[in-house]
């Protein structure tokens, strides 16, 4: 079971609406398809982003300090899954 940062809802990771996996490399946001790159991971539906964003969810769930860099999951069609 995962839960969406957003909307805080909670499902199995493989069912619709999908969830997207997204890391912190350094303070930047980046989206993670395949679940490849190291450090602490979230999961987020395409559509929550806004949300989470609008609940400060990014930060507190990878766990960073200061600015965070959503430009890469705010560009339309980033969090593809």
């Amino acid at each position: 079971m995962r839960t969406c940062i957003g909307c805080r809802g909670r499902q199995d990771p493989d069912t619709d609406p999908p969830l997207a996996h997204v890391v912190a490399v350094g303070q930047t946001i980046t989206p993670d398809p395949r679940g490849a790159l190291g450090g602490r991971g979230a999961w987020v539906h395409p559509h929550c982003v806004p949300e989470a964003t609008k609940r400060r969810a990014w930060a507190r769930a990878l766990r960073l300090e200061g600015v965070v860099d959503l430009s890469l999951v705010q560009e339309p069609g980033s969090l593809q899954v």
